[in-house]
């Protein structure tokens, strides 16, 4: 199985909706024999027990790319997806288009809004 590394947006809208959107998404593509997903989102659980600065997460991330075979971009404004898939580029990473994912994959990420509104009240 493939390794596939998962970027996309960490801060907008929430942290919280976007390591769960994100993690769901993985677990949709593992689940159906898809990819073995690598999510850079829950180094925010990793962060909690040894706290980093934001640029020492971002710099591990960035080592973990290497190790992966194929990539995936979740839509959403984040500069530091953008460069993650610049890197993913340059290392020849096979590209998954977001909209060739099953469909309960896209509807988690595109339906992330109405999480966080939930948790916001």
């Amino acid at each position: 199985m493939k390794l596939l590394y998962i970027a996309g947006p960490y801060t907008n809208p929430d942290p919280i909706v976007n390591v769960n959107a994100a993690i769901r998404v993985g677990m949709v593509l593992y689940e159906r024999g898809l990819f073995l997903p690598h999510i850079p989102h829950t180094t925010m659980l990793w962060h909690l027990i040894e706290p980093r600065p934001i640029r020492y997460w971002y710099g591990l991330d960035l080592h973990m790319l290497e190790r992966c075979d194929a990539f995936l971009r979740l839509p959403g404004e984040s500069t530091d997806a953008d460069a993650e898939q610049e890197q993913a580029a340059i290392d020849g990473l096979e590209w998954v288009p977001f909209m060739s994912l099953p469909p309960a994959a896209v509807a988690i990420w595109r339906d992330r809004d109405v999480f966080h509104d939930h948790l916001v009240g």
